[in-house]
């Protein structure tokens, strides 16, 4: 069983993405704001983590540097999933080490196709 952590500060966006990914049977945790989402990424250190670009207090793109530096999180693959596409938001998130950028609102295929293609490329003992 995938395990997955959804870092996003909007309820209803984290909820969907909750639902989608419990329903193709992954383990999700969820976290509503960066500071909370560090932790749990290296406590429980899921097999990939779809976080918010957006957020008060820390933006993903701060969450994603320091998820890089960590020892314990730096090779989880993140998938931005965003309401913000502009061409300098997309570069911005590959810059600091995305593995994938989503648009919200984003199918629940094209969201489970993504983590399933991520995962293959990166191997069996992602997160672990």
């Amino acid at each position: 069983m995938l395990n997955i952590l959804v870092i996003d500060d909007g309820n209803v966006e984290r909820h969907t993405a909750q639902r989608i990914l419990e329903k193709a049977g992954c383990r999700v945790v969820t976290a509503e704001n960066g500071k909370i989402g560090l932790y749990l990424a290296e406590t429980e250190k899921p097999d990939v983590i779809v976080l918010d670009c957006f957020m008060p207090g820390m933006l993903g793109p701060e969450v994603c540097v320091k998820l890089k530096d960590n020892k314990v999180t730096k090779d989880i693959p993140i998938i931005f999933l965003t309401g913000s596409d502009t061409p300098s938001n997309i570069v911005n998130c590959y810059d600091v080490g995305a593995a994938q950028f989503l648009t919200k609102p984003v199918s629940a295929n094209i969201l489970i196709n993504q983590i399933k293609s991520i995962l293959q490329e990166t191997g069996p003992d992602v997160g672990r």
